[in-house]
């Protein structure tokens, strides 16, 4: 296979979620994004919705993985099937960064516990979780 071929077929299978979508797949990822996409079965198509305030010129980003109360660590495995290391604010080698990292550990750790718990269906495991 060329080496042109080769970064076609990567390129699109990076920016595949599903399909491959025109606009979609040009936007960045972002372990905390500034949009959400999701299909729209009464367009029939996917729509973009922004989660918060964006500022003029700031840039769009999606996520590509399920970052929700992941560490980084567990969020860069999800990003090495697509091939790069992320950069986002969220993946900073900063000791903020590492804060809110062990807050999110945390997060992850009570999420789970929660889950157990609902999945016992048990009162008391679940006041012990909150």
């Amino acid at each position: 296979m060329s080496p042109l071929k080769r970064e076609v077929l990567a390129i699109w299978a990076v920016n595949a979620f599903g399909q491959v979508f025109l606009l979609g797949s040009r936007f960045n990822h972002s372990c905390i994004p500034n949009i959400h996409f999701a299909y729209n079965p009464n367009l029939g198509k996917e729509t973009f919705y922004t989660v918060r305030y964006i500022t003029a010129g700031e840039e769009l980003t999606i996520t590509y993985i399920d970052c929700m109360n992941r560490t980084k660590g567990q969020r860069q495995v999800g990003l090495d099937e697509r091939g790069f290391v992320c950069d986002c604010p969220a993946c900073e080698n900063t000791k903020e960064r590492a804060m809110k990292e062990e807050q999110r550990a945390k997060m992850l750790d009570l999420d789970q516990d929660l889950a157990i718990s609902l999945r016992l269906r048990t009162p008391a495991a679940w006041s012990s979780t909150i």
